[in-house]
């Protein structure tokens, strides 16, 4: 979510928003718009690929584009080659529907539990920063 204050009074939606109040923008909201978009719910890897295709609003844009955007996708690049070029083979332990969800900057898992040739383990979206999130084992 971006803060952001109205310079003028504007309409957004229908809904009269009057000059100097704070609002809020959703920037995940962007890359599902349908007008920009075919299928925008569709997972499409190659969406973001394409010549002449919107951008990617995950991280802002201008003045406002994210610092760490750099960080964040070379993380993900190395830790999606490191469990495709691994020797383990990963598979969901428990059902996607039994897993809390939390919803802070978008939806996300508390944990992904995937089983390896191992016992199962609770792999984290914190796991990057080296801890855990409460109540998992």
């Amino acid at each position: 979510m971006i803060q952001r204050t109205a310079l003028s009074s504007l309409s957004v939606a229908g809904h009269g928003i009057p000059a100097g109040a704070m609002f809020m923008l959703c920037n995940a909201t962007a890359n599902r718009d349908p007008r920009t978009w075919q299928a925008p719910e569709r997972f499409d890897v190659a969406r973001f690929a394409s010549p002449g295709t919107a951008r990617l609003m995950v991280f802002g844009a201008g003045p406002h584009y994210c610092l760490g955007a750099a960080l964040a996708r070379v993380t993900l690049e190395e830790c999606l080659r490191a469990v495709v070029m691994g020797d383990e083979r990963f598979e969901l332990a428990e059902e996607p529907c039994e897993n809390p969800w939390r919803v802070v900057l978008g939806r996300s898992p508390v944990r992904l539990r995937v089983t390896t040739g191992h016992p199962a383990v609770a792999v984290a979206p914190s796991a990057l920063g080296g801890q855990r999130p409460r109540g998992t084992d």
